[in-house]
């Protein structure tokens, strides 16, 4: 609950010696168990007075109903979850290429290495023409 290490406990120990001194220090731990004794009981009355009012008014069977009826393998959700650990199988092991696969795949990169070309003719051609033109609210001075 509160996640304490060894090494928080032994502070929290230390201080305890220094500020309560070693004398007081036996009851005051046997008061905090014995508090940490009724926090705990009246969080488990409390969770059973909630579990019993869930059982009276049928709570407790609808929600076990509607999770019989979301579940991942009742909607067929089991199946997609397979083919998605499948999937991600066939990622981390390449397969050797088919030759059809092979030419496909040329075929595309010679595709995107053209796409490149034009782009960067366009880009070319747009930068040669920027110096050339001259904005349209000044005038030359001559």
């Amino acid at each position: 609950m509160f996640d304490l290490g060894m090494m928080e406990l032994l502070l929290i120990g230390v201080v305890a010696l220094i500020v309560v001194g070693p004398k007081d220090l036996p009851v005051m731990f046997r008061t905090v168990g014995q508090f940490m004794g009724r926090m705990r009981a009246m969080a488990r009355d409390f969770q059973r007075a909630m579990n019993d009012a869930a059982d009276e008014t049928g709570m407790r069977g609808l929600d076990r109903d509607i999770r019989k009826m979301t579940s991942a393998r009742k909607l067929g959700l089991g199946d997609v979850e397979e083919a998605a650990r499948s999937m991600a199988d066939l990622d981390a092991k390449p397969k050797a290429r088919g030759a059809a696969t092979a030419e496909l795949a040329q075929e595309r990169a010679a595709a995107a290495a053209r796409v490149r070309e034009a782009a960067a003719e366009r880009a070319a051609a747009k930068g040669a023409e920027a110096p050339a033109e001259e904005p349209a609210g000044e005038a030359k001075a001559s």
